[in-house]
């Protein structure tokens, strides 16, 4: 319930990562929000896939699309305009890439970065963290 003493819909979803959706269950999950209208629109994290940075990825792995992945992510972030979006481990890992690359790579996670705050700019959104669950500080 609201502070005004009305109800509020709200949804949550997690984990679409990327190229790597399921087109049935998305598709699903976009008739039943268009449906349902909700006011809030959570985001619970692992919106992109990013197996590529992932630490211990195979050689496989590297030569993925990372272009595919990323924007297949942020094109279902942009649809489902999240009031909240809370980084999971799969976002944490464009964080981690800042603080333990140099050159290219990181520019290259700031850029990625930057692009999910532009995705959803209406939302608030947090960090992960696995012990807490992240703190109430918004993230960016």
């Amino acid at each position: 319930m609201s502070r005004g003493g009305r109800w509020k819909r709200w949804v949550a979803c997690a984990d679409n990562h990327g190229d790597m959706a399921d087109a049935d269950a998305v598709a699903a999950f976009r008739r039943f929000v268009g449906d349902y209208r909700p006011q809030i629109r959570i985001h619970l994290g692992d919106a992109v896939d990013l197996r590529w940075l992932r630490r211990g990825a195979t050689d496989e792995e590297r030569r993925e699309d990372v272009e595919a992945d990323f924007e297949a992510g942020c094109e279902f972030l942009r649809w489902y305009e999240p009031t909240a979006y809370l980084f999971g481990n799969h976002e944490h890992r464009l964080a981690r890439g800042l603080e333990n690359s140099l050159g290219a790579m990181r520019n290259l996670c700031q850029a990625m970065l930057d692009t999910l705050a532009e995705v959803t700019p209406g939302a608030t959104r947090y960090p992960y963290c696995k012990r807490r669950g992240g703190d109430r500080a918004a993230l960016l």
